[in-house]
């Protein structure tokens, strides 16, 4: 009697690409390989935290210009919806059941992640979120600065592990505005965030009518 070895789910693969502006806007890309394994499912979700505390009230980050695209180039299903403190994407046609490798390509932007702080301005990105219910086999995470950005960078760290982790990723500098940080063998719920500080007024500071709106949002 021959036994088929069962396959589980898991990320194979994900690569995420960030490109911080001058503005303090973040242009994301992340390339997911996702093997659903034998269990058949319609898609993934992608869970972005974006609400945070501050102040006497709550954060809203701005995630927009959303697309999703398979390894050809395809053009993707989504819809997205606020969940808690997470905005989810979540990917895939409900009338489709997959099974096996997937690679699913996002791009979007997000504004309001750069934060004045008294002594720097900083940006933590949650790259590699650790909201994933699958081990991960291999993760890179790069972190691109516009050129103006390069010279008031002060200080550049990347975390791995389960949320609140102090454990330092493997990486290094590439250029003087180019860095590359890789970790393997992710538990679930595990993942990589980016910590970058940067000289205080690198980034404009929002009006008081952004100020309101993000809060109240």
């Amino acid at each position: 009697l021959l036994v088929t070895p069962v396959v589980a789910e898991n990320i194979q693969s994900y690569e995420a690409d960030l490109q911080v502006k001058k503005s303090g806007v973040l242009e994301v890309k992340e390339i997911i390989l996702y093997n659903f394994g034998d269990e058949f499912r319609h898609g993934i979700y992608r869970d972005i935290p974006y609400l945070y505390k501050k102040g006497w009230g709550r954060y809203a980050l701005k995630i927009e210009n959303i697309q999703i695209k398979d390894a050809s180039g395809n053009s993707q299903p989504f819809t997205t919806v606020k969940t808690g403190k997470d905005f989810r994407i979540k990917i895939g046609d409900p009338d489709v059941l997959l099974r096996g490798e997937r690679t699913y390509s996002l791009s979007y932007t997000v504004s309001g992640a750069a934060e004045a702080l008294v002594e720097y301005d900083q940006i933590n990105w949650n790259a590699i979120p650790a909201g994933w219910t699958v081990p991960i086999n291999r993760a890179e995470v790069k972190i691109r600065l516009e050129k103006e950005l390069a010279s008031r960078l002060v200080n550049i760290k990347c975390f791995v592990g389960a949320v609140g982790s102090t454990e330092i990723c493997e990486g290094a500098a590439v250029s003087d505005d180019y860095y590359l940080f890789i970790a393997e063998n992710f538990n679930p719920r595990e993942g990589m965030t980016a910590k970058m500080e940067f000289q205080s007024g690198t980034f404009p500071a929002p009006s008081s009518l952004d100020n309101f709106l993000n809060v109240v949002r």
